[in-house]
């Protein structure tokens, strides 16, 4: 594992000189759930990722509400974080991130701070190549209607109610022929809600 000094930029006293995981993505928000510092590997992670608009000088200040549009997914994350403000502790849990043409397995720590704020620290932990998926590609034209995606694990939810992989649900939903995908709405699977509450457990 490289490591390097991964400057904060933004508006937080720590972290600054750390020696960290050269890919290591960091970001932090205060005790009003805003935005407020990431490193540079967050800038270079989201201009790798089509995500110009994430970088800090666009996010600033911003609330992390205004990404988390689903009120399942937020009423996980307010109980996540008034659970780890109340005890002091921090919860490290699986992720994907996934591009059009890789699987992304990482993970999450999140750690509170003495000031109420919240430190996020994701660290990529493989990679499997996969044939380009447009549903991922967020430049992809798409037809009308919406499918359910997982923000945690990338399923989908297909029509029997069932979450599965992208490319099952491809299969049994009978989308091979169908050039533009659909849209993608985010919320949480049962799956990834059990797994976070197991994790919230005393």
């Amino acid at each position: 594992m490289s490591t390097q000094s991964l400057p904060i930029t933004g508006d937080w006293p720590g972290d600054h000189n750390l020696i960290q995981p050269a890919d290591l993505v960091i970001y932090y928000i205060n005790a009003d759930d805003q935005i407020v510092a990431v490193n540079a590997a967050w800038n270079q992670f989201a201009a790798d990722n089509n995500g110009a608009d994430l970088i800090l000088a666009r996010i600033q200040y911003a609330s992390l509400w205004t990404f988390i549009s689903d009120q399942d997914t937020r009423l996980l994350y307010k109980h996540l974080f008034a659970h780890m403000r109340a005890r002091g502790q921090s919860i490290t849990l699986p992720f994907r991130c996934d591009s059009p043409l890789e699987r992304r397995f990482m993970q999450l720590t999140m750690t509170p701070m003495v000031t109420g704020g919240i430190r996020f620290a994701s660290y990529l932990l493989r990679t499997e190549l996969r044939e380009y998926q447009p549903w991922l590609d967020v430049d992809a034209p798409r037809i009308p209607g919406w499918i359910e995606m997982c923000s945690w694990c990338k399923r989908v939810r297909n029509e029997a109610a069932h979450w599965v992989a992208i490319e099952a649900a491809i299969e049994s939903m009978q989308l091979f022929e169908t050039v533009r995908p659909p849209q993608i709405s985010h919320s949480i699977c049962p799956a990834c809600v059990a797994q976070i509450e197991h994790e919230l457990m005393p």
